[in-house]
């Protein structure tokens, strides 16, 4: 067994995972999850807030920042864009106004 498998192979097995710090997938709303005793706490997207002060949480640190993008196959643009365009102007207007 070459070194560096060896020091692969025993950092592995001395890899300990705390109860305390597993995670897990909630799915739907995740927000109830620590009212209920599912977790301490959650990471989730979040646009206004209104969800999270509704479920009396609030936002601790922004892990990172988001965005939503539109994406089309070129080709697919190129021949259906008067089907695209419509969904395009309505998504610019919408982001202007926010």
């Amino acid at each position: 067994m070459s070194t560096a498998t060896s020091e692969a192979s025993r950092s592995r097995r001395s890899t300990r995972v705390s109860p305390k710090s597993t995670s897990g997938a909630v799915a739907g709303s995740a927000e109830v999850a620590p009212q209920v005793g599912l977790s301490d706490w959650i990471v989730d997207l979040v646009a206004t807030g209104a969800t999270l002060a509704a479920n009396d949480l609030a936002i601790v640190e922004e892990i990172a920042p988001s965005t939503a993008r539109l994406i089309a196959n070129p080709a697919a643009y190129h021949q259906r864009r008067d089907e695209i365009a419509p969904l395009v102007q309505r998504l610019a207007r919408w982001a202007a106004a926010r």
